[in-house]
Formats: C-alpha cells, sequence, structure tokens
C-alpha cells in the first residue's frame, strides 16, 4: 500500500503539477504586447514593434516599428464554464435551490460536459532593432473536463435530477497539461516593387524553436453504480517520467521541434491589410523516450474494494492513448485582418482567425472580430475589442501611459468561461504620425 501512495503521488505531482503550477493565449509563440490583448486580438493588420514577432512578422518593416523592447510582460488566463465562478460564489455557504442545480445542469448538457482550464505565458524578453526581432516565451497550461453525468452526481447526489438511483458513467473524464519554452526570430523586408499602387508593402517571417518541458495526459473510463453501490473504474495517464524520490528526471528536454510563420502587411492611405500564417511547418514532437504510461483500475462492490496500478514504458500504452500525446503539438492557423485611421487619434481594425486543428492552443478555434485603440492626448491610449469566438463572446479593453520612451501598459479580456489579464513594461517604439499611423503602441 506504501509503494501504491508513493506511485499514486508521482501521478498526482506529474499531472496536478502542470495543471496548478503558474497560471491565452494562443498558439506557439504568443504576442507579447498588452495592446493586443486590449484590442481583443484584432490586429493582425496594424501590429508594430515586439508585438509582430508572435501576430503577424510583416509589422516590423512598416512605418511606426523602430526599436523595442519589453521586459517580462506577463499574460495569464483562467476559465471555467458553463457553469462559472461567479454562478457559484452567491450561493458559499448556502444550499443551491433545485432550480438554479436544474439551471447549470441544462447549460453543461448544452456544453456536453464542465471544464475548467489554467494557462500562463511569461516573455523573458521582446525584442526589435531594424527589421528583426527576438522573443523568448515559456507558457504552461492545463486543462480538465467531466461529463454531464458526473456533474449531475456532484449536483444532485446519487438520487440524480430525478429522484431515483441512478448510475454515473466515468467516460470521457479527462485532463491535460503541458509546459514549453520557444525562441523566435523575425525578419521584415518592404516589397518596394509594389509601391506604384501602395503606400507601403512588407512581408515578414518568423522562425521558431520550441522546447518542450512537461506533459501529461489522462482520460478515465467506467462508471458509478447507485443501485448496487458499486463502482468500476478504468483510467490511464501518460506523463514525463518522474523518479522515485519524486525528483524531476529531465523537465528541461521533453521533446522539441522548429515552425514558421509568414506575414503580409500593406497600407494604402489610411487603409491598411494583413495576413499572416502560423505554424505553415512545425515538426515540435514530445519525446517518447521521457514519457510514462500509467494504468489505473478500481473495483467497489459487496464492501471489497480492489485497486491496482502499474507503471510501463510508453512504448506499452495503447495506440489511442499514443494519438493524444501525438495530436498535442502545434497547427496550422490563418488570420486575416484590416484596420483603417478614421481620424488622426482614431485606429479600428478587424480581425478573422481560423486554427486547422485543435492541439496546443488556448484561444478559440475559430475569431471574428472588431478592435479600436483611441489617442485622446499623446500619453495616454485607450483600446477595446469585440469578437465572436468558438463557444461565446469575446471582449477586451486596456489602456497605455506613454512617458517619453517608457511604456506602461494594462489590459483585461474576457472569454467563455473566463478572463485574461495581461500587464507590461516596454521601452521605444515611438508612435507613428498621422500620415502613416495605424500601429498601435505597445
Amino acid at each position: 500500500m506504501r509503494r501504491i501512495a508513493r506511485g499514486g503521488l508521482r501521478a498526482a505531482l506529474a499531472a496536478g503539477g502542470l495543471l496548478l503550477a503558474a497560471v491565452p493565449v494562443a498558439a506557439q509563440l504568443t504576442s507579447a504586447s498588452v495592446s493586443s490583448l486590449g484590442l481583443a486580438g484584432n490586429d493582425t493588420a496594424i501590429v508594430r514593434g515586439f508585438g509582430a514577432i508572435g501576430v503577424n512578422p510583416a509589422g516590423l518593416a512598416m512605418p511606426g516599428s523602430e526599436f523595442s523592447l519589453a521586459l517580462l510582460p506577463v499574460r495569464a488566463a483562467a476559465a471555467i464554464g458553463p457553469v462559472t465562478a461567479g454562478d457559484v460564489k452567491p450561493f458559499e455557504g448556502k444550499l443551491v435551490p433545485e432550480r438554479t442545480k436544474e439551471s447549470w445542469l441544462e447549460r453543461v448538457l448544452e456544453a456536453d460536459g464542465q471544464r475548467g482550464s489554467v494557462a500562463i505565458d511569461v516573455t523573458g524578453i521582446a525584442l526589435t532593432f531594424w527589421n528583426v526581432g527576438l522573443q523568448l516565451s515559456t507558457l504552461v497550461a492545463g486543462d480538465v473536463r467531466l461529463p454531464p453525468s458526473v456533474v449531475e452526481a456532484v449536483l444532485f447526489g446519487n438520487a440524480g435530477r430525478t429522484g431515483e438511483p441512478a448510475d454515473v458513467s466515468l467516460a470521457d473524464v479527462w485532463v491535460e497539461g503541458y509546459a514549453a519554452t520557444t525562441a523566435g526570430l523575425s525578419l521584415a523586408l518592404p516589397i518596394p516593387v509594389f509601391e506604384e499602387w501602395v503606400d507601403q508593402i512588407a512581408a515578414g517571417v518568423t522562425v521558431k524553436y520550441t522546447q518542450g518541458h512537461a506533459v501529461a495526459v489522462g482520460r478515465s473510463v467506467g462508471s458509478l453504480s447507485a443501485q448496487t453501490l458499486s463502482a468500476d473504474l478504468d483510467s490511464f495517464l501518460i506523463h514525463t517520467r518522474v523518479t522515485d524520490d519524486l525528483e524531476i528526471a529531465d523537465y528541461v528536454n521533453g521533446g522539441s521541434g522548429i515552425g514558421l510563420d509568414l506575414g503580409l502587411m500593406l497600407s494604402l492611405d489610411r487603409l491598411f491589410v494583413g495576413v499572416a500564417v502560423h505554424n505553415l511547418f512545425n515538426t515540435f514532437a514530445w519525446d517518447e523516450s521521457l514519457l510514462t504510461y500509467r494504468h489505473v483500475t478500481a473495483t467497489f462492490e459487496d464492501g471489497s474494494f480492489d485497486f491496482d496500478h502499474g507503471t510501463q514504458a510508453y512504448a506499452e500504452a495503447p495506440a489511442e492513448a499514443r494519438e493524444l500525446i501525438a495530436e498535442l503539438t502545434f497547427k496550422p492557423a490563418l488570420r486575416l485582418g484590416v484596420g483603417y485611421l478614421l481620424v488622426d487619434a482614431l485606429t479600428i481594425s478587424g480581425d478573422v482567425h481560423y486554427r486547422f486543428g485543435d492541439g496546443i492552443a488556448l484561444d478559440p478555434q475559430f475569431h471574428l472580430g472588431l478592435g479600436m485603440e483611441y489617442r485622446p492626448i499623446d500619453f495616454l491610449h485607450l483600446r477595446g475589442g469585440l469578437a465572436v469566438v468558438t463557444g461565446g463572446i469575446r471582449f477586451g479593453g486596456g489602456l497605455s501611459l506613454i512617458l517619453g520612451p517608457v511604456n506602461l501598459s494594462a489590459a483585461v479580456a474576457g472569454q467563455p468561461g473566463g478572463l485574461l489579464g495581461q500587464i507590461g513594461l516596454s521601452f521605444g517604439n515611438p508612435l507613428p504620425q498621422p500620415a502613416n499611423a495605424g500601429g498601435q503602441t505597445q
């Protein structure tokens, strides 16, 4: 039993450490710009400075992109839904009315489960000079999902919503977590051959190298019987190997790969157009030699309890389990954007995003939205944005204080089930003049 306890603790640390360790960041190399979050991600055509590295590298060669530097901007996200923390908070220490529980369960049934996620993205440095950009970012994220049957048991007990004892299915209970660091190097160049028709046009590329640190994927099947008071649990967990003394064996080199982003941007008078392809190709894969497969079974019936768990080589995992790790990589994504300098102090922008697959990404798969940056005075810039995304609505807002060469920025955004926040201190990237404006400050 002591060995079982130690083994269970190691498994919990491997998965739980990822799910609860620091707290979207989307895609592989996220935008270090607080402005991007304040605009709710609607900046593909107007992004400038170090923000362009992770959004549209062509922005590095557009007017308004000069020297810029950000140190340790942090973006954090937490989400739970469709029943949110705001729904539960009014009932702390109180009984939840039956009508309220019914309403919550209906929402869970419509969403096919209850989900919670947490993530943190820390950019060690984001730097641009001339038309070159460099960024180093670390992402830690985790996700948990419960099926409707489990949520019903939590809300109504083993009698269920009808008052009659009902079995509880444990199928589709799952957890995922990962941590990775990405370094990106960007280069953008103007394309003078087309400048007879447009004021400015530029193309950019970002080459990325990702080093995976740790990963955990778990799934469960089985059921709890209310009629016979019996339980049948069958689950597995694949995670980065952990030593017997609970020290991480190799949390730095958990996998690696190279990716490529491409971008194009042009301006015509007060109109701006941008397109970017993220992960046109990406070779990232987790190192299978550092993974462990853990199969757990448990039964309870007639007062007897049987628990079995064993650690095996990753190669011994069933094919469907190994496919989950193989899919936890970076998928291609397309971004299209337009911007317009409505007046000298007001820029509006619109974006459409689509990601081709799930993989490692916390932002919604689809995005259609509008953003606005208003500069009422030289040292104060206000932003807001709204988007229709997969699963609901995303909105954002933020501001920057421009104190000479120093920018102090903050932003917050809401999306289905949760909130994102970011703060940043940056330097350089002077405000463009109205004749070539359109790019937001950082």
